[in-house]
């Protein structure tokens, strides 16, 4: 049975680029108090199993996170603030920014050492490093980074491509943004669940991902994140849908 119109909406628009119009079209049409209402009933339905609401929830999750800029995103989370709705308030938080080390950096690092000649052992990094080195360090990581990056893209839209190639990527620690993101729009590898709890698993994956997927989550999985999450707004998200869950 299929629990509201935003779901019944969802359901019959296949494409996620018309999913992510019609629900741009809703925002405009409802405003952000609107919305956020149908938001919250949809995720309390996910979070308590119900088939249709899981269903639209993932391509909420998709809308959210390609719009974390923008000023619907901005308008949602503001609503939430101040609203009583506590589920949606949990699941938009604005993620903090994270720096991480791009995959690779070691390699650079490492290899300029080798070849400028300062140490003999990779393990024998002098720190910090001088100046004019850590500079050229820096520019060889950023090459090296966006090198892999470009290749790692091109490669989810090849046609031989599998999904244990691609629920790989979404292991890879540290995660760039940028692959989830491309993971989250991906009409294919997005509706493949293995990919999702993927995402879930990987402590790198962006909050604004992670978060409106938590409703979709296995118990053990919410566990795992009340106990042992980098962030304490995912923490605070996953005890919240284990209530909604448990009072069903």
């Amino acid at each position: 049975m299929v629990s509201s119109p935003l779901v019944s909406m969802l359901l019959a628009l296949g494409a996620p680029a018309h999913r992510a119009s019609a629900l741009d079209g809703r925002f405009a049409q409802q405003g952000a108090e609107g919305l956020l209402r149908e938001l919250d009933a949809l995720w309390t339905d996910a979070s308590r199993g119900a088939a249709p609401a899981r269903s639209a929830a993932i391509a909420i999750a998709s809308w959210l996170h390609a719009r974390r800029a923008s000023s619907a995103r901005v308008a949602l989370q503001i609503a939430s603030e101040g609203s009583d709705l506590t589920l949606a308030a949990a699941l938009l938080v604005a993620e903090a920014p994270r720096r991480s080390l791009p995959r690779g950096a070691w390699r650079a690092e490492l290899t300029l050492a080798r070849h400028i000649g300062f140490v003999r052992s990779p393990w024998r990094m002098p720190h910090p490093l001088p100046p004019f080195v850590e500079v050229a360090r820096r520019g060889a990581e950023a090459r090296i980074h966006l090198g892999q990056l470009d290749r790692t893209l091109r490669l989810l839209h090849a046609p031989g491509v599998t999904r244990r190639t691609v629920v790989g990527l979404a292991t890879q620690r540290p995660l760039a943004p940028e692959i989830a993101s491309a993971l989250a729009a991906h009409p294919r590898w997005w509706a493949e669940r293995a990919v999702r709890d993927a995402l879930l698993a990987n402590p790198f994956a962006p909050t604004t991902l992670i978060l409106p997927l938590l409703p979709l989550a296995s118990r053990q999985d919410l566990l795992r994140f009340c106990e042992r999450s980098r962030h304490d707004a995912v923490a605070r998200a996953a005890r919240l849908v284990l209530e909604v869950r448990d009072r069903a």
